[in-house]
């Protein structure tokens, strides 16, 4: 499956109150895909995008430059009963 979401802030109302940061248009990409590998167990992945008019986003952690978009990923295993 695939999802697009777009946000956008005309006014620029999106802001994180804790470091001041404003930010712009966000835009997401996510893609997830499923296997079942065996009757009760199924593996799960997801994959996102995003990216803001902003640069929002921390590399590694607080101090460091920030970014305009990010990849972040997600794996589960489901195990039915």
């Amino acid at each position: 499956a695939a999802r697009f979401e777009y946000i956008a802030d005309p006014d620029g109302i999106r802001r994180d109150a804790a470091s001041g940061l404003q930010a712009g248009d966000l835009i997401t990409l996510t893609g997830t895909v499923d296997h079942q590998l065996t009757d009760g167990l199924t593996l799960k992945a997801e994959v996102r995008w995003d990216h803001d008019d902003v640069a929002v986003f921390a590399v590694r952690g607080a101090g460091s430059p920030l970014r305009n978009d990010q990849v972040v990923a997600l794996a589960q295993l489901l195990y039915e009963f």
